[in-house]
């Protein structure tokens, strides 16, 4: 299965939840992260809920502070 996060193809050999590929991406405290799956944002209390399909397009957006 592909799918794209934040533009880049990423594959899959089985179906998988949002939790997964982001913890895939190395990505585990979500504190200041916020999630769309196909232009609509996911809480994320639903990531793990949430099946990924297919040509699906996750983007991916992490607050930094700077100033």
């Amino acid at each position: 299965m592909t799918i794209f996060v934040n533009d880049s193809e990423v594959s899959f050999e089985t179906a998988t939840t949002l939790q997964e590929v982001l913890s895939s991406l190395k990505i585990k405290n979500f504190e200041g992260v916020a999630v769309a799956l196909n232009d609509e944002v996911v809480s994320k209390t639903e990531l793990e809920k949430v099946v990924v399909k297919e040509n699906d397009k996750i983007l991916v957006i992490r607050a930094l502070q700077g100033g």
